[in-house]
């Protein structure tokens, strides 16, 4: 990836730029929803564990700080109702109620402070070391000054008294994470997520390492959970323009940047060929051959832990939604074509 690029792209675009339409279409149509969901199988687990009389489960009356963070709804607080208070940083490999989230570069950090906003734990990946110091400072100094986080799905970036949005804490202050995200193994994460999101970053990188990261995303991503990816495609406007790269399908070098613009069906197909099994000895994660006439490079990825498989449950992504069209991202009075692909990990056979 151009890094010199991206550092000087975000010297320019620092934070103060609302969220992206990416990012509230997957928060309003999928996370939200998981959130409803969440807050039931917490109302179930508590009144389980009461009736069970469970000494080691420890509760306390509902206040707006469980409310926030364990997504459970504050009307409840009317009917004293018990809530636990498990949410702690993610960091620290303790399961929280909050739904989680990995994003494979965020940038300026506007889509994870976004999804912060909202109580989703999430953790952000981006190569250029500068903007994610200056993205944990910015939180830090946020979390020490007991301020809001700015609701980034408003038209403003000015915080209103009006607007009720949650406090930067350690329930939800989002975690920016330096480093590249075509190498999710290099971070050592301790943890699956509810939610790996990318926007446009698969086409910034080459076939090998889009078929790695594919792979690593299902692998990463918890069952029930879903990839969500917006990127060009060969719909796109740019695409063609520039230098072409030599070895690569649809690859140019245009204003000094690089993009791989991608083949929607293909893409779908090469998505749900992927294949991921595990058990207390085997994690192995298998990308079928595509045939295609798109991109032909390195189309079959294979990481294995351990010894062999012994009855190993296996997953794949079903497509949850598909589409290139107009309307995903204009900008600056432009409307052009992008990809945008939601998906679910699911257990299948193997």
């Amino acid at each position: 990836m151009d890094k010199t690029y991206w550092r000087d792209f975000y010297n320019k675009h620092k934070i103060g730029t609302e969220s992206s339409l990416f990012a509230r279409f997957i928060y309003e149509n999928y996370l939200s929803k998981s959130i409803g969901s969440n807050a039931d199988s917490i109302n179930k687990e508590i009144k389980s564990k009461r009736e069970g009389n469970n000494q080691n489960f420890v509760e306390s009356e509902l206040d707006s700080s469980s409310a926030k963070s364990c997504f459970v709804d504050t009307d409840l607080k009317q009917q004293n109702l018990i809530a636990t208070k498990v949410c702690i940083d993610s960091k620290e490999n303790i399961e929280t109620n909050a739904l989680s989230l990995l994003e494979l570069g965020c940038g300026n950090g506007r889509d994870s402070l976004y999804f912060a906003s909202k109580s989703v734990d999430a953790t952000a990946i981006d190569q250029v070391q500068e903007e994610i110091e200056y993205l944990n400072n910015y939180v830090e100094s946020l979390t020490q000054k007991d301020k809001p986080l700015q609701d980034y799905a408003s038209k403003t970036t000015k915080f209103s008294s009006q607007v009720a949005t949650p406090i930067i804490n350690s329930q939800n202050n989002p975690h920016f994470l330096c480093g590249d995200f075509t190498q999710l193994d290099s971070f050592n994460f301790q943890q699956q997520f509810d939610c790996i999101y990318s926007r446009f970053t698969l086409h910034s990188v080459n076939k090998a390492q889009q078929d790695k990261t594919l792979a690593d995303c299902l692998k990463y991503c918890k069952e029930g959970g879903i990839l969500a990816i917006e990127v060009r495609g060969e719909k796109n406007s740019l695409c063609g323009k520039g230098e072409a790269v030599e070895g690569e399908s649809n690859a140019f070098i245009y204003d000094n940047h690089y993009r791989r613009f991608l083949n929607y069906n293909q893409t779908l197909q090469e998505i749900e060929s992927l294949r991921f099994s595990q058990n207390n000895a085997t994690q192995e994660t298998i990308n079928q051959k595509v045939d295609n006439t798109s991109n032909t490079q390195a189309d079959t990825h294979t990481i294995t832990m351990g010894g062999g498989i012994y009855n190993a449950l296996t997953y794949r992504f079903k497509i949850l939604y598909a589409k290139e069209d107009k309307g995903f991202a204009p900008f600056n009075g432009e409307d052009d074509y992008f990809i945008r692909i939601i998906a679910r990990k699911e257990c299948c056979k193997p």
